[in-house]
């Protein structure tokens, strides 16, 4: 499915009913990361995945992208589906955009899962990196990416490349919120933190 969010069509999935979660995928990674997690928690509950813009199959806008801008893109998705309330899962890059949203919509925050992600910026090597595998994408194609094994920066070893479809040219969407180390200590509602073994940047973050 698809929906013109802020200007921009963005690609969605929607399955299952009771309260809503929405999974937020990593860079440069797409929503069908999440497809496990949809067969299995969809019976119970309803589940929402989404392409940020410029990846996966949404619309992606020659410009840089915010972690602020992927908020609110995933906030007017909740409104055109007439969601209030949700709890909302991020995976690296996705947890930025978590935090961010919960910094702007906490009232709209039903619960946090924070996977692999942290609430400090990418260091400058990070930000270099993401930016490198951006211009790769927009270039030679997702493909490239796949074709390349590129680590996801929560992970410290190489991706099997299916999910690989990023596109953005994240300059500024390389940076977390301003939150600052330990800023899950001020998030009130309930939050679940996860982090895989071979995770870059761990639980040590929060």
């Amino acid at each position: 499915m698809k929906a013109n969010i802020n200007g921009v069509e963005l690609a969605y999935t929607d399955q299952g009913k009771g309260t809503p979660i929405v999974f937020v995928h990593g860079f440069p990674l797409n929503r069908s990361m999440w497809e496990p997690q949809v067969r299995s928690l969809s019976g119970q509950f309803r589940v929402i995945t989404v392409d940020l813009r410029g990846h996966g199959e949404s619309d992606a806008p020659l410009w840089l992208y915010t972690m602020d801008q992927f908020a609110d893109d995933v906030k007017g998705l909740l409104d055109h589906l007439s969601i209030q309330q949700a709890v909302l899962a991020g995976f690296s890059m996705g947890g930025y955009v978590v935090f961010a949203f919960y910094r702007k919509y906490a009232a709209r925050v039903k619960g946090l899962v924070l996977a692999d992600t942290r609430p400090q910026p990418d260091s400058a090597e990070g930000r270099a990196g993401r930016f490198k595998t951006a211009q790769t994408a927009h270039k030679d194609g997702a493909g490239a990416i796949a074709r390349a094994g590129r680590v996801d920066p929560a992970c410290g070893r190489e991706t099997d490349g299916r999910h690989h479809q990023g596109r953005s040219h994240p300059d500024d969407s390389c940076r977390s919120p301003s939150l600052q180390p330990g800023a899950t200590g001020r998030v009130h509602q309930r939050r679940q933190v996860v982090c895989g073994d071979d995770s870059l940047i761990g639980p040590g973050a929060y």
